[in-house]
């Protein structure tokens, strides 16, 4: 399975969860001629996940202290995919500010289980204040 397939299929399996707000997140650059100069336009942040988008509350696991308007960030490999340098610094940077990120690659044995996955990654974590309270014992 390809990541841009993948991608689709991670698309279709959360549009209709009315809690998730995700979108195709594009990043490159278009160069265009116009009136004989050359001009280039970049788009998207460099490193940036492949599906972003909100999740709009949820109650932590641990405490059920109630999270609104977490930040999801869904970074799409294939089975043999690797994460550049950028892509997991920007990754990185998501999870300290508190947002919720996932790394998927395709599951050969379970395909169709892919919907449950994200959201048991998405729904499952502890919120900030008990992964601190955790860190501190």
């Amino acid at each position: 399975m390809t990541e841009n397939e993948l991608q689709k299929i991670i698309l279709q399996a959360l549009e209709h969860d009315n809690n998730i707000f995700v979108w195709r997140n594009n990043t490159g650059c278009i160069t265009q001629e116009h009136k004989g100069k050359k001009r280039v336009f970049k788009a998207g942040v460099v490193g940036s996940a492949d599906i972003i988008g909100l999740i709009r509350q949820f109650n932590c696991t641990q405490c059920n202290r109630r999270r609104d308007g977490v930040f999801l960030a869904i970074e799409v490999k294939s089975s043999k995919g690797e994460l550049r340098d950028t892509q997991e610094a920007w990754l990185e940077k998501i999870d300290s500010m508190n947002g919720i990120t996932l790394i998927v690659r395709p599951d050969k044995d379970d395909p169709f289980r892919l919907k449950e996955r994200i959201e048991r990654a998405i729904y499952d974590p502890p919120c900030p204040v008990c992964e601190e309270k955790g860190k501190l014992k």
